[in-house]
């Protein structure tokens, strides 16, 4: 059976945390789906959904039941797109990841040729190469790999939870 190329597609527009980065499809998934949510609240989509706001909307039609799912829904949007604009803030990783603390040395990478060899030999340098910047480094990178982790989980959990209120955002 002969093999069949596909033809590498590009999206039309990449959603705008991304414009200008490297994305992976891991990536793109969470980014386009809050990208969804986010022009959903900004571009009054919001507001032509019932919240039951307030008990006077509340007709006889509506049990107390969907009433509270709405607002639920409601509250869940809002803390959903917070969480979002924070996450991407430029200065969010410079705020909260260990590794980009003022004080962490920068970690310089220099590739070597190795004599009668096709690789390159990867040498790490740590501030100015010193034990103590090494030690800082190191320390700053494991408190970075349990950030990096948490930080992931919480994310998971915020995808999660849009998934389970996306019927609630239509227009």
């Amino acid at each position: 059976m002969k093999s069949t190329k596909r033809k590498k597609m590009k999206p039309k527009t990449k959603p705008r945390y991304l414009e200008g980065k490297y994305a992976n499809p891991s990536d793109w998934l969470i980014h386009a789906s809050f990208e969804a949510l986010c022009e959903f609240v900004e571009c009054g989509d919001m507001d032509i959904v019932g919240w039951y706001d307030s008990d006077e909307d509340i007709d006889e039609h509506s049990s107390q039941k969907y009433v509270n799912e709405h607002r639920q829904a409601k509250k869940d949007i809002l803390e959903l797109y917070d969480y979002w604009k924070e996450r991407n803030h430029k200065n969010f990783e410079k705020k909260n990841d260990p590794i980009r603390a003022k004080g962490v040395p920068k970690l310089k990478i220099k590739f070597e040729k190795v004599k009668d060899a096709k690789a390159s030999k990867i040498i790490f340098k740590h501030g100015d190469g010193s034990k103590e910047d090494e030690k800082v480094y190191m320390k700053a990178l494991k408190d970075h790999m349990k950030w990096e982790k948490e930080f992931y989980k919480k994310e998971e959990n915020m995808l999660i939870k849009l998934v389970k209120i996306r019927h609630y955002l239509w227009a």
